[in-house]
């Protein structure tokens, strides 16, 4: 069964991109985007099943993060 294993690699390189974002000195959107970039050939030649294990991560680990904003109905 690999679905494991590509969850739990998911999860790794998730680990490593806060990590990097955290690291950085100025927290602005280029060089977050930069430190999520700097890792293309470990997505470019990963399975499917991978990259959508990965992108879930990303999105349930970012909107874990997301402060939360009132909503404001006049």
């Amino acid at each position: 069964m690999r679905q494991p294993r590509i969850l739990d690699d998911a999860r790794k390189l998730v680990v490593e991109i806060d990590v990097g974002i955290r690291a950085l000195p100025i927290h602005n959107t280029p060089s977050e985007w930069a430190v999520r970039r700097c890792r293309p050939h470990q997505i470019r030649r990963a399975e499917p099943a991978f990259v959508l294990a990965l992108a879930r991560e990303l999105v349930h680990t970012s909107a874990l993060e997301l402060p939360e904003i009132p909503l404001l109905v006049p």
